[in-house]
């Protein structure tokens, strides 16, 4: 039986949903849902072997306030989850998709790791021969690029660091 209730009185237990007022099951988890959690508790290895499995999760929301998975990692400063979750979006051409997502802020996964200055997994988006190259031109909600983010946070020395990455000026 199907129990009406808001997200907000729901919790995401093991592999089934609990409704919290009633504490009654409604259901088993969807894929999805599993994915969602498993996310947000940085359980990596398991995220990544379900894009592997099915490439679409790569594209959905966390939540309301993270984006995607990819934007998750990047949060997180995961380089190593970030590797692997662009590598599986690069073999399965549907999932480059993600790459150009954004999050509630309008901000795609290469804007984030170019404001915090994570320079590895700004390379990693873009790629080491900048085959994504295309990605810095994408504008946020603010109609900024990454590139332009990184201007406005950054020292004279990190603006050439992330100008190499970007390659504009090699």
């Amino acid at each position: 039986m199907e129990l009406e209730t808001d997200a907000e009185d729901v919790e995401i237990i093991g592999i089934r949903k609990i409704d919290i007022e009633e504490e009654k099951e409604i259901g088993p988890m969807s894929s999805e849902d599993k994915f969602r959690g498993l996310t947000v508790e940085g359980k990596w290895e398991e995220v990544i072997k379900m894009c592997e499995e099915d490439i679409k999760l790569c594209t959905i929301k966390i939540n309301n306030k993270r984006g995607t998975a990819l934007h998750v990692a990047v949060n997180e400063g995961n380089e190593d989850a970030v590797k692997c979750l662009v590598g599986t979006m690069i073999k399965h051409k549907r999932g480059e998709k993600a790459l150009t997502l954004k999050n509630e802020r309008g901000d795609t996964p290469l804007h984030l790791a170019a404001t915090r200055g994570l320079k590895n997994i700004c390379e990693c988006i873009i790629g080491k021969n900048k085959e994504r190259k295309g990605l810095i031109t994408f504008l946020n909600d603010e109609g900024e690029t990454p590139f332009f983010q990184v201007k406005l946070l950054s020292s004279p020395e990190s603006l050439i660091k992330h100008s190499n990455v970007f390659g504009l000026f090699v």
